[in-house]
């Protein structure tokens, strides 16, 4: 992880990139975790929980919120790597991550069935299954960026942080 600064966890809802990132950010010394849902003005919480999606309006300044954060945390600790779980579904979005320095996205990926699975178990979120094919719609392809990883995101917690530790340190074995 010498090389990126923030390690984002990316994927859609359900995928597991809160438990993930946070449990990474535990492993990892000198690093922060950050849940990009803890930045979502209360305006999208509202429209999620009623069911709607996000569309990229409402997107840009929960982003750009993010982005303040991690380089504030950055110019007060600047050898601080931060784990962020953040959907970063468009590639705009992730664009817009790049701009706060070195970083590197870990696509969780998980089967549909998984994924319905897990969003139905939950309780008190205001994501829910029905809002799953939205995501998937917002979901660009990743493979002709470069920072972008995919890394298994079905199985045991610990098992998926080992792949997202060891691919932040070498992502290409």
């Amino acid at each position: 992880m010498d090389k990126a600064q923030t390690v984002v966890i990316m994927g859609v809802s359900g995928c597991g990139k809160t438990a993930v990132a946070s449990r990474f950010a535990q492993l990892s010394p000198n690093s922060v975790f950050l849940d990009a849902d803890d930045f979502h003005p209360q305006a999208n919480i509202q429209k999620m929980s009623s069911r709607q999606g996000l569309d990229d309006d409402s997107r840009w300044p929960w982003l750009h919120r993010i982005t303040e954060e991690i380089q504030r945390r950055r110019k007060e600790e600047p050898d601080l790597t931060v784990i962020l779980a953040c959907s970063a579904l468009k590639r705009s979005y992730r664009d817009v991550l790049r701009q706060t320095g070195p970083v590197i996205f870990l696509y969780l990926e998980v089967e549909r069935a998984e994924l319905e699975r897990r969003l139905s178990a939950r309780k008190g979120h205001y994501m829910s299954v029905k809002m799953l094919d939205g995501q998937f719609r917002d979901l660009e392809l990743i493979d002709d960026e470069p920072d972008v990883y995919r890394i298994k995101g079905e199985g045991d917690i610990e098992e998926v942080v080992e792949r997202c530790i060891q691919s932040s340190i070498d992502p290409n074995p």
